[in-house]
Formats: C-alpha cells, sequence, structure tokens
C-alpha cells in the first residue's frame, strides 16, 4: 500500500520546494520566524516587509544576522580546496558554470520582448523607463534584495498599468515572502492585463495546487494546454492535481509522457512513483523513488516517500536511514531559512552570506550558492582570503567543465 492520505498530505508540504525547482523558479522561501519549522502550505508571513530594510543594516541588524550564524571556521574546518574541487564539478554536471538567476520570467523570451502588445498608445520615453525598472526590478530579485524588488516591480506597473510582467514580478517576490495570497493576487492582475500571458498562468496554477484550488487549477491547466500542448509543465501540473484528487491512474501516464518529454531528471520520477504508490503499486513506486535518488542524492522529499513507502511494507530497518537523510536535508533547509531570514534584516552582511553559501552547497543548489558566494565578494572587494577562494572555485569549475566537453 502506498502513504496514507495524512502521509501524502505532509508530503505534499515537504516537497514544495523540490517542485519548484523544476522550471527554475527560486525554489526557496524565507520565513518571519527564526525557528523554522517544516513548510506547511499554512504558514504565512505577517508584516515581513516592516522587518526588510533597504541601504545598509543597523547595529541591532547586524547583531540578529550574527546570531543566525554559527561561530566556527569557515566550511567547518572542510579544506576548501577539496570543497571547491568538488563544487566546481558538480557544477559543472549541472551545467551553471556562468548562468545568471532565471527569476520571475521562466520563459526563454527577454522582458522586453512583448512589450509591443502592451505599449499601444505609449511614448518611447515610457517604454524605455518600464524596461529600466524590469531590469532593475528582476536585478535586486537575483540578488534576493526584495523589499528593493518590491518598489521597482510596483513603480513599472504604473509606468503601464496594462503590462503584465510588473505583476507577475511582484507576485513571484511574494511567493519567495510566503506572502501567497498576495502572490495570487498579483498573477490573477498580470492575466486581467493579459489572459494569455503563461508565466502568470503558470504561476497560478501552482498556488492553486499548493491552496488546495485543485479543479480551477486543473480548469486553467487544461484550457493554457489546449493552447500550448506540447509544454511538459502542463502535464506535470495537471498530474500532482490529479494525485490529490485521489485519481494517481490519471496522473500516471501524465507523468510517465513528462518524464519521456524531459529526460534525466528526478523530480518526474519520484511524483510518478508518487501516483504508483497511491495507486497501490508499491514494486514500481520503489523502482521510481530510488531512480530519483539515483539522478538527486538532495531530494529530501524523495527520501521520505521511500522511507513512509518501506515502513508502510513493514521494512523499518530498511526505511530508517532514509529517513535519517531526510532528516539531514530538512536541517539544512532549515539553517538556509535562517540564513535567509537573517539577510532579509542584514542583506550586506558577509559572513551570512558565505555561510548561506555553502549550506546551499551542501543542498545540492550549485547556482544559487554561486550567486550568493559572488555577492560576498562583491560586498567585501579587499579581502584578499575570500577572493583567492571565489579564484580557485572558479578555475576548478572551468576546468571540470572543460573535462566535460
Amino acid at each position: 500500500m502506498g502513504p496514507s492520505r495524512v502521509e501524502d498530505d505532509q508530503a505534499d508540504d515537504e516537497a514544495r520546494q523540490e517542485r519548484r525547482q523544476r522550471d527554475d523558479v527560486l525554489p526557496e522561501v524565507p520565513h518571519r520566524d527564526v525557528l523554522v519549522l517544516p513548510l506547511r502550505s499554512g504558514i504565512r508571513v505577517s508584516n515581513v516587509l516592516s522587518q526588510v530594510e533597504p541601504g545598509h543594516p543597523s547595529k541591532e541588524q547586524q547583531k540578529a544576522a550574527s546570531s543566525a550564524v554559527p561561530r566556527q571556521k569557515l566550511w567547518f574546518g572542510i579544506s576548501p580546496w577539496r570543497v571547491f574541487a568538488s563544487f566546481g564539478l558538480g557544477l559543472a554536471a549541472a551545467g551553471l558554470v556562468t548562468a545568471a538567476h532565471r527569476t520571475w520570467n521562466r520563459e526563454p523570451e527577454s522582458p522586453s520582448a512583448r512589450l509591443g502588445a502592451y505599449s499601444k498608445g505609449s511614448s518611447p520615453k515610457a517604454e524605455a523607463e518600464l524596461e529600466r525598472a524590469l531590469a532593475k526590478a528582476q536585478g535586486h530579485f537575483s540578488a534576493e534584495h526584495y523589499s528593493e524588488a518590491l518598489k521597482e516591480f510596483t513603480r513599472a506597473s504604473e509606468i503601464l498599468p496594462g503590462d503584465p510582467r510588473p505583476y507577475d514580478g511582484l507576485g513571484n517576490v511574494y511567493r519567495n515572502l510566503v506572502l501567497e495570497e498576495k502572490a495570487e493576487q498579483a498573477f490573477r492582475t498580470a492575466l486581467q492585463c493579459d489572459p494569455g500571458y503563461e508565466p502568470s498562468k503558470k504561476n497560478l496554477c501552482m498556488l492553486l495546487y499548493e491552496f488546495g484550488k485543485n479543479q480551477e487549477a486543473i480548469a486553467l491547466l487544461r484550457e493554457a494546454a489546449e493552447k500550448n500542448p506540447n509544454d511538459p509543465f502542463f502535464w506535470g501540473e495537471l498530474a500532482l492535481n490529479q494525485i490529490r484528487l485521489g485519481k494517481p491512474a490519471e496522473a500516471i501516464p501524465l507523468l510517465e509522457k513528462y518524464n519521456e518529454a524531459n529526460g534525466k531528471q528526478a523530480w518526474g520520477h519520484a511524483n510518478l512513483a508518487r501516483a504508483h504508490a497511491e495507486a497501490g503499486h508499491a514494486a514500481e513506486a520503489e523502482k521510481g523513488y530510488r531512480q530519483a535518488l539515483d539522478i538527486d542524492p538532495k531530494m529530501a522529499s524523495a527520501y521520505l516517500w521511500l522511507g513512509q513507502l518501506l515502513i508502510s511494507a513493514g521494512r523499518k530497518a530498511e526505511a530508517e536511514p532514509l529517513l535519517a537523510s531526510y532528516q539531514k536535508l530538512r536541517g539544512l533547509q532549515t539553517q538556509e531559512h535562517n540564513l535567509k531570514m537573517a539577510l532579509l534584516r542584514a542583506p550586506d552582511h558577509v559572513p551570512s552570506l558565505v555561510e548561506l553559501a555553502r549550506v546551499r552547497y551542501l543542498l545540492g543548489k550549485y547556482r544559487e550558492a554561486v550567486a550568493t558566494f559572488e555577492r560576498a565578494v562583491q560586498l567585501a572587494p579587499n579581502d584578499g582570503k575570500l577572493r583567492h577562494l571565489y579564484e580557485e572555485m572558479v578555475r576548478s569549475l572551468e576546468k571540470a567543465n572543460a573535462r566535460e566537453k
């Protein structure tokens, strides 16, 4: 038998971060509380924006940030050369040598690609101002400076109110602040501007799933899939909603199709295994979970789901190390949340940035780790040791990438 419905609901919540990684959506969300518990769909952040201060941190903010960082040697005593050698190999394998954050727009088009559709009657000056505001907002969002990003996206929305992109950007900022009701409102506003704007459709569909509005999500997904029938995103999201509604038999072919289109990736295999578990196909489920973990050994939810499956089959001894791995990864995720919360209050605190880069590396979030380390170097340009470590990382990465070619 598969996991119970209660266990499945827990699994839904625990998997939210891995799920968001699939389409280059930033997976991590900062919590207001310093002590971070496993994410639940009911957790919300109240008044978080009052905690986000632009510019340089005050002494109180620096103290708050420092308290979140353990006082220990950089990289916990691990040789930085060994860390960065393996770091580079992992990054090269993931194709992340120089990749920048792809943030509020998952589509390959540039932020200005669809400007003509929304700028009828506007002046060239207003159009140029909008593009500058969007680029500035995207830069702040990539750097996780959410207060500044909100200001710029809001300003952009006032320049050409009929353009959906600023509202989509606002929605993504709110999602990363766990202000998901505000995010939903922003995505709906974007779709009022342009009912066919696909990035906001995708974002809204994911939120509707998380809110348990599965029938509405399915209707929106089917409508979008009619216009873009070859996009695997819609197959994956439809499958998630069918699993939630207790229809794993309808989810299985969708996820098989998703995996065939996307090749080697953990998300689809883990969720296909989950559908098999719900359908009572224990052997197929176990095989799928193990395949997902072979692809991504850092996927916390796959350890949890496989552990639950084995416990339900009376194989507790086999499940225990899997659940221990899950707990370890969840501990790292908690550290990441704590550090991100501290950085909301003190965004230029270099020790917090360096520690966050380390934690993200251990979680296998190589792109985010690189970007975070780059921020630390930019803020401390005269720190020779920090720059030396960064340069060693880049060199090892380049060598590993050359070997891959």
